[in-house]
């Protein structure tokens, strides 16, 4: 964002940020069809110590696969708990993209700021969220002894999502000439939404378990339905940009994201679900496995 603010306001205009970018895009597009092989024993590169933990790797993987069963679609849906992580992903996905999506357009139509400066401002907020992320982590762990894992996951979810509505709210009732004001509630709901995923998402790996992936890819298709809608959605409420209209955006979200957090924390649960431990994987045949693996080693 910071090189496309330099680029567009520059003599090469627009059109060198698709040319540089593109450019960069085929490099690396290159760079991988030299060093890409189907198989690790094909590469150049791996060794042939490499070679065999790659393929104890993919063994443990298949055997995992093997004995998950298949997934229990009716029974996943007809779960409170996966609505709940569900429902959770998308008031957090409305959040995040807004200003991943539209921030450069808001930063410098609502509020008048200079591309250039709005380019770098739009890219720090992620910044901050990416570092909040590898923190967030082992926070989670140190305050494990004293909090539930339950207590844990409706805390770093409500932290993230309570606090982004709130920072919604106050760019809604903010004056607009309050330009630094303005700026650190637009960082913080970029950096507070790298707290959901030490919630909800792992609630998800915690009582989904084998199936987690499901309702990832779940999560991820609906991210991808609001990367397509929110600009359309954002078109309709707020035609000519100014910052009255993008004050409904704002009510909207933080609005569905009280209503989506709330019915998460009274659904999270981070127990393996029943439809977990069925015949086909039960705790009996887990207990069982894991004995195998260690008389073994």
């Amino acid at each position: 964002m910071p090189i496309a603010g330099e680029l567009c306001e520059s003599t090469f205009g627009w059109t060198a940020v698709y040319h540089i970018f593109g450019s960069v895009s085929i490099f690396f597009f290159i760079l991988f069809c030299l060093f890409f092989r189907d198989s690790p024993n094909e590469h150049f590169l791996t060794t042939e110590l490499e070679r065999r933990l790659i393929g104890d790797g993919k063994k443990q993987i298949f055997e995992a696969d093997k004995n998950s069963g298949n997934v229990p679609y009716l029974r996943m849906l007809t779960d409170i708990v996966v609505w709940g992580i569900l429902i959770s992903n998308l008031g957090a996905t409305f959040g995040n993209q807004i200003f991943n999506q539209l921030g450069p357009q808001y930063l410098s139509k609502a509020l008048g700021m200079h591309p250039k400066n709005a380019g770098f401002a739009a890219a720090l907020p992620f910044l901050l969220a990416a570092a909040i992320k590898i923190m967030a982590g082992p926070i989670s762990d140190k305050i494990g002894e004293r909090l539930s894992e339950r207590t844990r996951v409706i805390l770093f979810t409500s932290i993230s999502q309570y606090f982004m509505a709130l920072l919604f709210t106050a760019l809604v009732l903010l004056p607009k000439d309050q330009t630094i004001a303005i700026q650190a509630c637009y960082t913080a709901v970029a950096a507070f939404s790298g707290l959901w995923q030490i919630g909800a998402v792992k609630c998800a790996q915690l009582s989904i378990r084998q199936f987690s992936a499901s309702i990832f890819s779940w999560n991820t298709f609906v991210s991808y339905a609001i990367v397509l809608v929110l600009p359309e959605v954002s078109s309709r409420l707020a035609p000519n940009k100014t910052a009255e209209e993008w004050n409904r955006i704002f009510i909207g979200i933080a609005v569905s994201q009280v209503i989506c957090t709330t019915f998460f924390n009274f659904t999270a649960r981070v127990e393996p679900r029943p439809w977990t431990m069925d015949e086909d994987i039960s705790e009996e045949r887990i207990n069982k496995n894991n004995l195998n693996e260690i008389t073994s080693s």
